[in-house]
């Protein structure tokens, strides 16, 4: 019985170790993705679609955000317009911690699926992973998680952005 017991012991602790270590290096991937993997490096900001909607592929200014991400209706901008998140600022009228964050996160997030659905933006992710990341951060409620999420699209999305401005 000693020795089953022994086992179960070094079986739980190779366990924890192997935990331990994957979730170090998916906190690095996300953290520091530049150093696990080549990153992309193009990507247009927030300020370029909001001046540029003749650029728009993919997606139509007067679209819901709720229309491409479900998660935005918790914090009651789900019928807010792409075009209007885009015109998100720091400043909310809200002092809301959690929906300030949410506010962030999907100013970055239009940009981001605004950069996928482009032909010509070599973006870091795929669409769909941008909405699945995006909608799992806006249910989770985390203040952190949205937070993270939002540095990290901001980082791609004020990359090189290859397209030139749409003079009207």
């Amino acid at each position: 019985m000693k020795l089953f017991h022994n086992r179960v012991k070094w079986i739980s602790i190779f366990v924890l170790v192997a935990v331990v270590a994957s979730s170090v290096i998916v906190a690095i991937n996300v953290l520091n993705p530049g150093e696990i993997e080549a990153c992309r490096d193009q990507g247009c900001s927030p300020n370029f679609w909001r001046d540029n909607p003749g650029a728009w592929l993919g997606h139509a200014a007067d679209e819901a955000v709720n229309t491409v991400f479900s998660g935005a209706d918790i914090y009651d901008v789900g019928i807010t317009t792409l075009y209007n998140v885009l015109k998100f600022r720091w400043n909310f009228s809200t002092s809301d911690p959690v929906a300030i964050e949410a506010r962030s996160l999907l100013r970055e997030a239009v940009t981001a699926c605004l950069n996928v659905s482009h032909p010509d933006i070599d973006y870091h992710y795929a669409g769909t992973m941008v909405t699945s990341m995006v909608n799992d951060a806006l249910a989770s409620g985390d203040t952190l998680k949205m937070h993270t999420l939002t540095k990290l699209l901001l980082r791609y999305n004020n990359a090189i952005c290859p397209l030139p401005p749409i003079v009207p």
